[in-house]
């Protein structure tokens, strides 16, 4: 599909009577190799069963340039019962010569998961997280995450740096479907992409109306926007200036002013210059 390619080799999968079996599954993704083997037994609710390993070997990924290369290898594992299982995993990225490391740690049961640590270390920082997500009685979650030094480009090729800073989420997927969540970015430092970066965000969203709060330097960039929307518009944002190519690797160009939108969310009155 587009650049993707993925071959399901000689596989084995089952379902019979309530019984999930994987024996083994296995697919060659991302020029690596990834093998699921386990079953779930929900024939009998007082002896059900879970118990899957998720084995990943040789993955890699580039940048947009194909010059930087990531390659990981990873274990992960899940066993108990529906009422009370754990999860355990561990990944392993290379990056030239530097090494990084991703530890998962949960705790699950019917109605959710409560993840007790989610950690990547590497040599210059690293980032510390936990969390609950539950999917009983309706899909929602909480997550509080600390980054010191954190180095994204191990997961995104294209973004590597040092950031530091707090990120607070939680929400939930209510009635009908609309989406009640928060968003939280507070004091973020460091370095991205080369370039020295400060500020913090907030988002909030409930059904149709989002609300946010932005202050963000990247570079030579600064960008404000706070705003409201819902039946009535109300958003102020000011580029002083914008380089593109701050925030896009392959972006040209540079971008100053503000703009201004008021009024009924279906007819704003739209006031820009740039």
């Amino acid at each position: 599909y587009g650049d993707f390619h993925a071959t399901l080799q000689p596989s084995k999968l089952s379902l019979d009577e309530r019984v999930l079996r994987a024996q083994p599954l296995v697919l060659d993704a991302f020029e690596g190799r990834i093998t699921a083997n386990g079953h779930a037994d929900l024939r009998d609710p007082q002896r059900a069963s879970l118990k899957l390993a998720v084995n990943a070997r040789g993955l890699q990924w580039r940048d947009a340039e194909g010059e930087q290369q990531v390659r990981g290898d990873a274990d992960f594992g899940l066993a108990g019962k529906p009422e009370q299982w754990a999860a355990i995993g561990n990944a392993r990225l290379q990056r030239g010569q530097d090494r990084a490391e991703v530890r998962l740690d949960g705790l699950g049961d019917r109605d959710g998961v409560r993840i007790r640590k989610l950690q990547a270390t590497m040599p210059q920082g690293r980032l510390d997280a936990t969390g609950t997500l539950a999917w009983t009685p309706r899909l929602a979650w909480k997550a509080d995450a600390k980054l010191a030094g954190f180095d994204p480009g191990y997961f995104l090729p294209d973004w590597p740096g040092a950031i530091d800073g707090k990120l607070q989420s939680h929400g939930e997927l209510r009635d009908g479907g609309a989406l009640l969540a928060h968003v939280d970015a507070k004091s973020l430092g460091g370095s991205l992409r080369g370039r020295a970066l400060s500020g913090r965000g907030t988002l909030d969203v409930d059904g149709d109306t989002y609300a946010g709060d932005v202050a963000l330097a990247l570079g030579a960039s600064r960008i404000e926007a706070k705003g409201r929307i819902a039946t009535n518009m109300q958003v102020d944002a000011k580029l002083a200036p914008l380089q593109l190519d701050d925030l896009l690797p392959d972006g040209r160009g540079t971008l100053r002013g503000s703009l201004q939108l008021r009024g009924a969310r279906n007819t704003p009155d739209v006031t820009v210059d740039l």
